[in-house]
């Protein structure tokens, strides 16, 4: 193991290389909204009696999925297949990258696995499936398009502040096209609407001491009270001991900031706060919907042992790895090779540049 003298930080592009990402480009049209400023719920079609659907007709794995409320109700079933049209369910792979790639997260997917009444990994494939094919989540057949009517603009505003901050809707505005002058009291309140009709926002996270909105709109103003303060110090609490939890575990700051590029996250410190959460519950990186497991599947052996001699790590390296992990020190470079693919980081080891390349 390096110590810290002789140790510099290493080369973001190292991990983002090996696993093979480019930038991509942003999907889906929640963040192409049409105008920002004062702009009004899309429009759906109106929801069909009950037997316009055919009792033969194929089932959509977008909708009639066991325990999805879209099955329980034929006029609600009817109205989603409508507004979906032509949508295929894209493939896992594809569906999840587009998930991650549009901005949301696991915390994310987790909240829409509560409100869709999917299990976590299904919310984000169903999620990222609409995305992938350029159909908004706010548009989608689990948006309730009539939670934000009867509020107003200040309402709605009020609403996002609550959760968010001003910088999440500079955020926004810049995600979702608006112009350099927006007034950002229009962005909040279209971010307003997103958190009634979805319940989640992309590319920001709601603020530690942030409380379940009410259904009711009356509640706008009651958000913050003594409940909300004990929720947001058990938030905080558990934030440390997610940073803590990737501290033990054998990952560097430098590691944040690489999972920070490789996961789009707004900063390092929130990347290490999310890969700790899941490794304080027992979730090896590899193993996180942020993985990409099939990326590592295209290399043999040797080509794995390469990438992780190529990336900089040494044979003292490979040691370190081998007696953490149990096996002999050809096996460890080979699964070196395959956690440098899936994750971009590995624990306990760091890469250090030659004096030419610092």
């Amino acid at each position: 193991m390096h110590s810290a003298s002789d140790r510099t930080r290493r080369a973001r592009l190292r991990a983002i290389a090996a696993l093979g990402l480019v930038a991509l480009p942003v999907v889906g049209s929640t963040f192409l909204l049409p105008t920002v400023a004062g702009a009004a719920t899309a429009a759906v079609a109106p929801a069909a009696d009950a037997g316009v659907v055919a009792a033969t007709e194929d089932p959509d794995p977008l909708i009639d999925a066991p325990g999805s409320r879209l099955a329980e109700s034929p006029a609600v079933e009817s109205g989603a297949r409508q507004r979906m049209g032509a949508v295929e369910p894209a493939d896992d792979a594809a569906a999840r990258e587009a998930f991650f790639a549009a901005g949301y997260s696991h915390e994310d997917a987790v909240a829409l696995a509560d409100l869709w009444r999917f299990d976590v990994e299904q919310a984000a494939l169903r999620a990222g499936s609409l995305l992938a094919q350029d159909v908004a989540l706010a548009d989608s057949p689990y948006a309730s398009v009539e939670a934000a009517e009867g509020l107003s603009d200040e309402e709605l505003a009020a609403l996002f502040l609550e959760r968010y901050s001003v910088d999440d809707a500079r955020v926004l505005a810049e995600q979702w096209g608006a112009p350099a002058d927006v007034d950002l009291a229009d962005v909040q309140a279209r971010a307003g609407r997103e958190l009634r009709g979805v319940g989640v926002l992309p590319f920001v996270e709601p603020a530690q001491s942030a409380v379940a909105v009410d259904d009711d709109a009356t509640a706008v103003d009651d958000l913050v009270d003594d409940e909300a303060v004990a929720v947001g110090d058990e938030a905080a609490e558990a934030e440390t001991e997610a940073a803590a939890a990737f501290t033990e575990a054998g990952y560097s700051d430098d590691d944040a900031e690489v999972l920070s590029q490789v996961w789009r996250t707004p900063d390092a410190y929130s990347a290490k706060v999310r890969a700790g959460g899941f490794l304080r519950d027992g979730i090896a990186l590899a193993d996180s919907p942020f993985a990409t497991p099939e990326a590592a599947s295209a290399l043999n052996r040797d080509e794995l042992a390469q990438l992780f001699t190529t990336s900089g790590y040494t044979a003292e390296d490979a040691e370190v790895l081998a007696s953490l992990w149990g096996m002999d020190v050809a096996d460890a470079t080979v699964a070196a090779g395959v956690e440098l693919k899936t994750v971009g980081v590995l624990p306990f080891v760091d890469v250090v540049l030659p004096d030419d390349a610092r």
